[in-house]
């Protein structure tokens, strides 16, 4: 990335559309702290920081996150798709 502003300007309408928004971005370790969407369980938004160019992948791309984002756990990749929560997930799903 040629500056620390690249991931607000350049992308912003793809991230924005993903309901994210750009929160910083690191240039020693390649990472961007995203600010997720509203979580459908408790309504708050979280944040994540994450690989900048697989982040960008996924969000310029048809590929699934899976495999746009390999590096990154099935959780925080729940959270950047849906905005729920590790936490929230698991009060959705729980069994009484």
């Amino acid at each position: 990335m040629p500056s620390d502003e690249q991931p607000k300007t350049a992308y912003a309408g793809l991230i924005a559309h993903k309901g994210h928004e750009v929160l910083s971005y690191d240039p020693e370790t390649r990472t961007t702290l995203i600010k997720t969407a509203v979580c459908v369980h408790c309504g708050k938004r979280g944040e994540l920081r994450v690989d900048t160019n697989q982040y960008l992948m996924w969000v310029t791309s048809d590929l699934a996150i899976q495999d746009a984002m390999p590096a990154t756990a099935e959780g925080d990749r729940e959270q950047l798709m849906t905005g729920t929560h590790d936490k929230c997930w698991d009060e959705l799903w729980a069994h009484d």
